[in-house]
Order: C-alpha cells, then sequence, then structure tokens
C-alpha cells in the first residue's frame, strides 16, 4: 500500500492524485490516476483535494494505475469547503423551490382562468361542430326521405301502367272480331304499347304514355261506327277497367309529382343543395301527360 493526495482532474469521476514517493525524472511528482476498476471497488464520492488516500497499484497500457483507494486523512479545510458548497446548493435548491411555490399561489388564478377559457373555447368549438354534424345528419335524412316517397310513388304508378298493358291485348282481341278492316288503328295501339313498355325515365315515360293514351281513344271510337261492338260485354268491360286503371294512373302521378317538386325545391335551396351534391341526391323528372290526354277515354252509346 502507498500513500498520496488526492487532485482532481476534469470529468466527474476521473480523478488523480499526488503520490509523494513517485517523482519523475525532472524530481517533480507524477500524476497516478484513477483507473476504473477502482471506482467500483472504492467509494469516491466524498473524497476532496488534498485528502490523504492509501492505494494500490497495478501496470496498465504503459502506466501505473490505482486499483484499490482508501481514505487515511482527509483535508479539513477542504471538507469545510465541500460541506459549503453542498449547503449553498441545498439553500440555492430550497430558495428556488419557495419562489416557484410562490409565483403558483400569485398566478395560480390567473392560470387557472386561461385554463378555463381554453377549456371554453375548446368546448364551444367542439358544440359548434357538433350542431353541424347533427344538422347535416338531419338535412340528409329528410333527403332521403324525399328521394324514397320518390320512388315508392314511381313504383305504384309502374304497376298501373303495367295492369293497363296487360288489359290491351284482351281488348284488341275482341275488336278484331266486331272491326276486322280496322288493322292499321289497332297496329297503332300495339306499336304505342311497345314503345311505352321499352320507355325508361319519367319524361320517356310520359310522352310514350300520350301517344298510348291517343291510341286507345282511337279504338274506343270505333264503338260508334260497330254497333256490334255496343253489345259486346268482353268489350264494355274492358272499357271499364281501362277507364278505371287510367284513373288510379292519374292519382298516383299527382301524388308523384307531388313529392317530385318537395324533393327538386329541396335540393334546389340553400344549404341543403350542398348536402345534396356532398351525397349525390338529385333531381327528378315530372311524369307529365299531355293535357288533351288527361281525361279517361269514355264511349257514348
Amino acid at each position: 500500500m502507498r500513500q498520496g493526495k488526492v487532485k482532481w482532474y476534469n470529468g466527474k469521476k476521473c480523478f488523480g492524485f499526488i503520490s509523494p514517493d513517485t517523482p519523475n525524472a525532472d524530481g517533480n511528482m507524477d500524476d497516478v490516476f484513477v483507473h476504473s476498476s477502482a471506482l467500483k471497488q472504492a467509494d469516491i464520492r466524498f473524497l476532496n483535494e488534498n485528502d490523504i488516500v492509501e492505494f494500490e497499484e497495478e501496470p496498465r497500457n504503459g502506466k501505473l494505475s490505482v486499483t484499490t483507494i482508501k481514505l487515511v486523512q482527509r483535508d479539513e479545510e477542504a471538507a469545510r469547503r465541500f460541506q459549503e458548497r453542498r449547503a449553498e446548493r441545498r439553500r440555492a435548491r430550497e430558495e428556488r423551490k419557495s419562489r416557484e411555490e410562490h409565483e403558483e399561489k400569485r398566478h395560480g388564478f390567473a392560470f387557472w382562468l386561461r385554463t378555463f377559457r381554453k377549456r371554453r373555447r375548446l368546448f364551444g368549438s367542439a358544440r359548434y361542430l357538433s350542431a353541424l354534424v347533427l344538422y347535416v345528419v338531419f338535412v340528409y335524412n329528410g333527403l332521403v326521405a324525399r328521394r324514397n316517397q320518390v320512388r315508392e310513388a314511381w313504383a305504384t304508378i309502374d304497376t298501373q301502367l303495367k295492369r293497363r298493358y296487360d288489359l290491351i291485348p284482351n281488348l284488341l282481341e275482341s275488336v278484331k272480331g266486331a272491326a276486322k278492316h280496322e288493322k292499321e288503328t289497332l297496329n297503332a295501339v300495339i306499336a304505342a304499347r311497345n314503345t311505352a313498355m321499352a320507355a325508361s325515365g319519367a319524361a320517356d315515360r310520359g310522352a310514350a304514355e300520350t301517344a298510348l293514351s291517343g291510341a286507345l281513344k282511337n279504338v274506343f271510337a270505333l264503338a260508334e261506327s260497330y254497333p256490334n261492338l255496343k253489345a259486346n260485354e268482353n268489350f264494355l268491360e274492358l272499357q271499364r277497367e281501362l277507364a278505371d286503371t287510367e284513373t288510379k294512373i292519374q292519382a298516383t302521378r299527382q301524388f308523384y309529382n307531388t313529392v317530385v317538386m318537395g324533393l327538386n325545391t329541396a335540393v334546389e335551396q340553400f344549404p341543403t343543395n350542398l348536402i345534396a351534391n356532398m351525397f349525390g341526391i338529385h333531381q327528378e323528372k315530372l311524369f307529365e301527360i299531355d293535357e288533351s290526354e288527361r281525361k279517361a277515354p269514355q264511349v257514348k252509346f
């Protein structure tokens, strides 16, 4: 074991000391540095400069390095300065903490008020956003309900039109027996019926139905020229059924046009038009028939 005085160097854990019995070539004392292994074996946290310690050495990388450190005599002046520095740092920490607590108490209400205002703005924005989302949902559901009403009304019209299409062949068969020379009139009804059945969309369907109603009026007018048709019960029954179907078509057409107008108005108005365009809800066409063909065809006897 050898003795020496501690001397600090740069770094927290890297220090050296001057050994009185280790002169160098110039006759001065050589510095001996602590090796990392010694830091694990000795408690060096409370060593002060000029403390006298005992140590053991071994050569490492061409130099002598300390492997064991033991405190022999403490430098009281250095220890006193060390304790003063520790006390000063402790007082500085306590003063800083006291100032922070004082500032927090002094500005506590202001801090709370700022936080409250920020939260109120945040909650206000959330309220506005929620109201906007609810409005969009409300308007969208209303548009969907109107669109479904239009589809339902159109399905009702389509049912009545198909019923008329089914009655027309029977009507033509009953006319053929009594009016064999009216082939052109009957062919016109057949062509108009086929065109109406092939039409798609309210506008095209309306034009086709107008032509079909006109052709049917010509067929019913044949009863004036062929008295035997007036006595044909099958012809008269078919005429009544077609007239009843025509009346139902007009009623359903009016309802369809009413709900279509409601949908089209909603789609055009602001700001529902923005929501309608966003979700792809568009205007629908009205189902219109020529004014001259709106009345059900009748035959007077």
